[in-house]
């Protein structure tokens, strides 16, 4: 399946911050050593919210970005393509990252 945007600048001329998505950035006060990351959370990918909090619990840096709307092929952007800019600031401030991912594929 071919993602509807190649990258976050294409999503972000249709899609409105507040409404259609939420961008969580929890790093005050954790370690940097380590940053979970869920590009596909919220109704995109909807168990890697949750993985990715329990992960980073109150040890570590965590962003997700939230699909608030829609599905999975309405918000999807390939990982390698993910280049919303908080998300590459705060893994620029962050020794190691891990992406967190829960697609359940349906029959």
């Amino acid at each position: 399946m071919e993602d509807k945007y190649p990258n976050f600048e294409a999503l972000s001329r249709e899609k409105v911050e507040g409404r259609d998505y939420r961008i969580v950035i929890e790093h005050e006060g954790r370690s940097n050593a380590l940053v979970i990351i869920a590009p596909h959370a919220g109704k995109i990918e909807p168990v890697a919210s949750m993985l990715a909090k329990e992960i980073a619990a109150h040890d570590y840096c965590l962003y997700l970005f939230k699909g608030m709307r829609g599905n999975f092929e309405e918000f999807h952007i390939t990982s390698t393509n993910f280049d919303e800019p908080r998300a590459l600031d705060l893994l620029g401030q962050c020794i190691t990252a891990i992406a967190i991912h829960g697609r359940m594929r349906r029959r």
